[in-house]
């Protein structure tokens, strides 16, 4: 787990978690980030999986996000809409 991974990867940590209640016996340190301790030590006692999409995905963070995926919808070509 990379925070900031490299580009060249062909996947990334994004969206939500489902966390049962023990995922905070992995907490370590205050400071400690949730990638470089805990991911790790979930994974370490295969406490942790992941869910692999292949589809459509863009970031919403900036007004440039939103335009390009609100030009999507306004051209019909929204790959998410059903």
């Amino acid at each position: 787990f990379k925070e900031k991974a490299r580009e060249d990867q062909s996947f990334v940590n994004i969206g939500f978690m489902v966390c049962d209640s023990r995922v905070f016996d992995y907490f370590g340190e205050e400071n400690e980030m949730l990638e470089a301790g805990p991911f790790e030590r979930l994974v370490a006692d295969n406490q942790l999986s992941a869910y692999e999409h292949k589809g459509f995905w863009s970031p919403m963070d900036s007004l440039k996000d939103k335009r390009y995926l609100s030009d999507l919808w306004e051209e019909g070509n929204a790959p998410w809409k059903c």
